[in-house]
């Protein structure tokens, strides 16, 4: 493609990739020797060069919110996360706020998937910052919502009787799985 004349020829190029370079130095003898002369001498060296892009920041995602029940263990998933030049990235996830009186912590906070354990019914908000050898992430957050399960109903063993007749029903056995009252 380009040609560049002079002493300091300059060729921009837009595109990552391997390019193959000619540097062709055309003299005369005159411009040797000082002396006026028609016959020329060229010199050629041919190379590449390899045009890297330019880093940039890798790009956190923190997946979707979640649903879960309290004390469960939700799994936080940053395996969206990626970096844009394939470097490797580092996982920092972090608690950003959860329902008063909490006690919740994440579990393996640096890696791709952490582990929240609600201790309180409502909501965790958690950030992922994902960082290469020279950027950190914009943050990007998830929010986790612990909910009360339903109590489970147990009116006793299954009757067969007559129409009319009065039955007697047994829920001792029914339960709350938050242990609620």
């Amino acid at each position: 493609g380009n040609v560049g004349t002079g002493r300091n020829p300059v060729h921009v190029y837009r595109n990552p990739g391997v390019y193959d370079v000619s540097l062709i130095l055309t003299l005369s003898e005159q411009e040797l020797s000082g002396q006026k002369s028609t016959s020329l001498l060229q010199i050629r060296k041919d190379d590449y060069i390899v045009v890297l892009s330019p880093n940039g920041p890798p790009v956190a995602n923190a997946g979707p919110d979640l649903t879960a029940f309290r004390g469960q263990v939700a799994t936080l998933d940053g395996s969206g996360s990626n970096d844009p030049n394939g470097d490797a990235i580092t996982y920092q996830w972090r608690l950003l706020s959860a329902p008063e009186g909490s006690a919740a912590a994440i579990q393996n906070a640096e890696s791709e998937q952490a582990r929240l354990n609600g201790d309180l019914l409502g909501a965790y908000e958690v950030q992922l910052i994902v960082a290469d050898a020279e950027f950190d992430s914009t943050p990007d957050t998830a929010v986790v919502t612990y909910v009360n399960q339903a109590p489970v109903a147990e009116a006793g063993a299954d009757q067969v009787v007559p129409a009319g007749t009065l039955i007697e029903l047994d829920g001792r056995d029914s339960s709350d799985p938050d242990g609620d009252p």
